[in-house]
């Protein structure tokens, strides 16, 4: 098999179109990796085009998310933060997977990435507000556990005849 490309163009009057058809050069990739082009009496082998075609292909596992560090760094994506950069915005919507460095997912509510080390899951205000909190509800549940026996207790000895008085 060979692959031929044709390329036309109608005429841009109004009534019926003439369409004149020209065969276009066809680029292929040789076994040896080496350019080959064809068109004519001597078009380029399918395999030939297929090669140059997945030669095109990405090499790195991101494919089209592929940023190189220069360029991550000139849009201003080399952070974990909240992006600002129009281009590190959409870099970071189209490529979540690839948009943070190791040990960091993310967020996609503010496009900032999360770090996935448990130690850094919870940063220091939430652990003292956490703290606090639950203190505060430890506290309360005590207090009305308490309150709750302390009544009990005066209504069972108010019901054994017990006045407080000796």
């Amino acid at each position: 098999f060979y692959v031929r490309i044709y390329g036309g163009a109608p005429s841009q009057t109004p009534g019926p179109h003439d369409v004149s058809m020209t065969e276009l050069t066809v680029n292929g990739k040789a076994a040896d990796g080496t350019a080959v082009t064809g068109s004519g009496s001597s078009p380029v082998s399918l395999d030939d085009w297929a090669r140059l075609v997945n030669s095109t292909a990405p090499q790195a596992e991101a494919g089209i998310c592929y940023l190189d560090k220069k360029v991550i760094k000139k849009i201003h994506c080399d952070t974990i933060h909240v992006p600002t950069d129009p281009n590190c915005i959409l870099w970071r919507q189209r490529c979540p997977r690839f948009a943070c460095p190791d040990n960091y997912v993310l967020n996609p509510n503010d496009l900032s990435c999360v770090s996935t080390e448990p130690h850094q899951l919870i940063t220091t205000t939430e652990g003292v507000i956490m703290v606090v909190v639950t203190a505060i509800a430890g506290a309360l549940i005590g207090a009305a556990f308490f309150g709750f026996s302390a009544h009990c207790c005066k209504k069972k000895a108010l019901e054994d005849g017990y006045t407080g008085v000796e």
